[in-house]
């Protein structure tokens, strides 16, 4: 993707979100009551929880395999 062409895709997403906004805006205006503000403002993402050293070490050896890699060094088993 050229400069031109990410500029363009970025104009164009900055565009939707204003014209979305200003037909709620016009649509809130027309409304008789409004509804509650928690219902506009959209959910909440739920919080994620780290990972554990195990759970990020998994994940390494797998991309290592995914992308063709060796095996350098194997982790002791607890004992």
């Amino acid at each position: 993707m050229t400069h031109r062409e990410a500029d363009q895709k970025r104009f164009d997403f900055e565009q939707r979100g204003r014209a979305w906004l200003a037909w709620h805006i016009v649509a809130l205006d027309r409304s008789k009551r409004l509804p509650p503000l928690k219902t506009l403002l959209g959910h909440d993402k739920p919080e994620r929880k780290a990972q554990t050293w195990q759970e990020q070490a998994l994940i390494a050896r797998q991309l290592n395999a995914a992308f063709g890699g060796t095996v350098t060094r194997r982790e002791q088993p607890n004992a």
